[in-house]
């Protein structure tokens, strides 16, 4: 896959694509996808019609617009005033919640096995 990324002329990619399928057949539908132009556009350079500055100088992550669509969500939640619903599952919430359900548990039992005297 990293090989397609360098590939510096579509004869070349087309060579990558071949020697994948060749490997493996089960690949057929993966190379379907990345064969598309708009597809291999995006992730190789020559065949890209973007300039060559842009295409140098632009991230190769996505992180900046995750931040950006986060940003915007917090920013509406502080303008808006939304609540907070008590719905944070964070790894330590859950934590707790397990443990009081298994202390409501253990407590059940307790009473349930008790014997009553009459």
């Amino acid at each position: 896959m990293y090989a397609l990324l360098a590939a510096e002329s579509e004869d070349i990619i087309n060579k990558l694509f071949n020697n994948i399928q060749m490997a493996d057949e089960n690949t057929s539908d993966w190379i379907e996808f990345y064969r598309q132009k708009w597809v291999i556009a995006s992730l190789n350079k020559c065949m890209s019609k973007i300039n060559n500055e842009v295409w140098v100088t632009s991230p190769d992550n996505t992180n900046v617009a995750e931040a950006a669509k986060n940003l915007k969500l917090v920013t509406a939640i502080i303008q808006y005033n939304v609540p907070n619903r008590e719905r944070d599952k964070g790894l330590i919430v859950r934590s707790v919640q397990s443990n009081k359900r298994k202390g409501n548990n253990i407590t059940y039992q307790n009473t349930r096995n008790k014997s009553f005297k009459g």
